[in-house]
């Protein structure tokens, strides 16, 4: 998994490939929507106990890959929304004496205009160097799991 967290970071943009993760389409036209479950993205960053600041870093740059070529694919929208979420830690439930997930964590949402997404060629580049390109707006709502 570090191989592939670290090639993500350093893909180019004609070069970049899906991070790791499925990505849901949940509505194609107008203010088209996506979710991206990011579980394994988080879980890699978690093990490896990258500070929370880099990871989430890295979590934008993966989310921002996925926009990015997605977007072609979405022919009739006017704005594309990212949402990247992960599934919280099971917790122990009497009820049913297992662990069942209780929630999901909806960490942030990146979006863009179709006509932002065609002028991108540098994002990831202005990513890399720690900017926010114009025409993406990262919203970061909710945290990752605290290393310990």
């Amino acid at each position: 998994m570090i191989g592939i967290a670290h090639a993500a970071v350093v893909a180019s943009v004609q070069g970049a490939t899906p991070a790791p993760g499925g990505v849901v389409v949940a509505r194609t036209s107008g203010d088209a929507v996506l979710i991206w479950d990011a579980s394994s993205v988080v879980a890699d960053l978690h093990n490896r106990k990258v500070p929370n600041d880099e990871a989430l870093r890295q979590v934008q740059y993966q989310a921002a890959q996925l926009l990015i070529a997605n977007a072609p694919s979405l022919k009739a929208a006017r704005t594309i929304t990212l949402q990247v979420v992960y599934p919280r830690k099971p917790e122990f439930n009497p009820q049913y004496n297992a662990d069942v997930l209780t929630s999901v964590e909806r960490l942030m949402s990146l979006e863009a205009t179709k006509n932002a997404l065609q002028g991108q060629h540098d994002w990831l580049e202005q990513m890399r160097a720690g900017k926010t390109p114009q025409g993406l707006t990262i919203t970061v709502t909710g945290q990752l799991p605290p290393n310990q």
